[in-house]
């Protein structure tokens, strides 16, 4: 989405609490709408912003909601991304 992509330039601009604001935005309407695999990338993108701010326990969740709706077997670069997230933040990954 286009809030996501903001959210991704603020954060490289070193604007953290504008793009904590606009990645939550993004999340938010996507789960109104039901797309699951677009709200995942996004909460991937998310928790890799977090990680790098010491938010570990919020990643985690948001890891972990992702990989809910990566559940489609055709989504196995997705996840390995995210398990790649969780391994970086000391959770073991089956």
């Amino acid at each position: 989405t286009t809030t996501a992509a903001l959210a991704r330039v603020l954060a490289a601009e070193g604007r953290p609490a504008d793009a904590d604001a606009h990645f939550t935005q993004a999340i938010d309407a996507l789960r109104a709408t039901g797309y699951r695999r677009a709200r995942a990338d996004i909460q991937r993108d998310y928790a890799e912003f977090l990680i790098d701010r010491g938010r570990v326990e919020d990643a985690r969740r948001l890891i972990v909601s992702a990989l809910e709706a990566e559940s489609d077997p055709h989504a196995i670069l997705q996840r390995r991304k995210l398990h790649d997230l969780l391994r970086r933040i000391g959770v073991p990954v089956p």
